[in-house]
């Protein structure tokens, strides 16, 4: 090129170009470190869900190719699932609270929330939130979601001071998840 301030503009940009792919794969490799000693404290019980939705954060805040396959990877939760943890954690309902876990149908340990306890629930399918909704009486709601026809394989649920706390956090949720199983959306 016989313009020289543009060749070496050229030239310059080339080598930006390279740091930046070599920059990507040592920002995979510690991904792939960090999700692998998280998943194995997770595994402990050293982590919490809440924990691994601000990991999640932290990943998606200089996103790269493979950060998604890396998560599914290490571990058995999805983004999406860690995530409206921490926003439960964050907002005073998370497992300070009570959380409660469950697959479709119960795994041995798991359990409903108690009878009259208020709780906002998240039905996933494949780890993706399809259903948000709230109620005193979680083994009642899942049978009548199962009888209607509503299919997941996962749920959790998070319990709640009362009735009104329910229906703000049951907003926040549908505003956040926009689930393809609620046909209402947010109330108000």
């Amino acid at each position: 090129m016989s313009n020289e301030p543009i060749a070496a503009s050229l030239q310059h940009l080339a080598l930006l170009h390279e740091k930046r792919a070599r920059l990507a794969t040592v920002q995979a490799d510690t991904e792939a470190q960090i999700c692998a000693a998280a998943a194995r404290a997770y595994a402990s019980g050293e982590m919490t869900l809440a924990d691994l939705g601000r990991l999640s954060r932290t990943l998606s805040a200089g996103p790269i190719a493979g950060t998604d396959e890396r998560w599914r990877a290490a571990f058995p939760v999805s983004r999406n699932k860690a995530r409206a943890a921490l926003t439960a954690d964050e907002n005073g309902y998370g497992p300070t609270a009570t959380e409660y876990h469950g697959s479709t149908p119960l795994l041995p340990g798991q359990r409903y929330s108690p009878v009259g306890t208020c709780v906002v629930y998240v039905l996933f399918a494949d780890m993706t939130p399809v259903y948000v909704g709230s109620t005193s009486n979680m083994r009642n709601r899942v049978d009548t979601h199962r009888k209607n026809g509503k299919r997941w394989d996962a749920w959790t649920a998070y319990r709640c001071n009362d009735r009104a706390h329910a229906y703000a956090v049951e907003n926040e949720f549908l505003r956040a998840y926009m689930p393809d199983l609620n046909v209402a959306g947010a109330r108000g």
